[in-house]
């Protein structure tokens, strides 16, 4: 994206945030990670090694840097905003939650999400998420199986419709429009940038677009 890798973009959005004290980024220790850890020297982050299944490398970052919080920010969502992370931190912690997300009901875009767990919810989820599903995926428990208390961080306005994440080709082209009309003008664009792009015709004919392919793709599942 530009003149960044999109990990290059969270990794800066996420030093842009004052109230985290320590940012880690945490990959395998399988040999095609290597351009990964050096990723995070250029930047000058920590950098943690460890097991190929998420969730155990999540609590063995958690606990050899012994850390009473630990937020989640995903490495494919290259326009987080940190003012919207800094939200969340400050509801996690007057709230005393022990799970703090902006995913479960969802009002932000699809790729602003932050989430937010005290070391005892990961502790919980470390010994009783059992099924492969639920370790590749981290909180996946946390949504039904606990009574752990959790914090719904909302937005003002529902934008859950917006995609600012890359998991298809349509998302990266997308992004690739989004950084070349709002990255020039203000490179840590946040949330007003983009609800405005999003008014343009032409983004929301792509969005539109993006739309309609994804529920082809539904349908097509459901006939194979």
């Amino acid at each position: 994206l530009g003149e960044y890798t999109v990990l290059e973009h969270v990794i800066f959005r996420t030093l842009q945030c004052p109230l985290i004290d320590k940012i880690v980024l945490a990959t395998t220790t399988a040999p095609e990670d290597d351009e990964i850890e050096t990723i995070g020297k250029k930047w000058n982050i920590e950098i943690f090694r460890g097991a190929k299944e998420p969730l155990t490398r999540f609590w063995e970052v958690a606990t050899f840097y012994k850390a009473s919080h630990i937020i989640r920010i995903k490495a494919d969502c290259p326009a987080i905003d940190p003012k919207v992370v800094d939200l969340a931190v400050k509801a996690h912690l007057s709230s005393q939650a022990d799970y703090t997300t902006n995913t479960l009901k969802r009002t932000y875009p699809v790729g602003y999400d932050v989430e937010i767990l005290s070391f005892k919810a990961l502790r919980w989820l470390y010994e009783n998420s059992l099924h492969p599903v639920e370790r590749e995926h981290i909180t996946l428990k946390l949504e039904k199986f606990t009574s752990l208390k959790t914090y719904h961080l909302l937005s003002q306005e529902n934008l859950n419709h917006l995609r600012l994440t890359i998991d298809y080709p349509e998302d990266y082209e997308l992004m690739q429009l989004l950084f070349k009309h709002l990255y020039s003008k203000n490179y840590l664009f946040g949330l007003e940038e983009v609800k405005r792009f999003f008014l343009a015709k032409e983004s929301r004919v792509l969005s539109n677009l993006f739309l309609l392919y994804k529920a082809f793709k539904k349908a097509k599942k459901k006939h194979i």
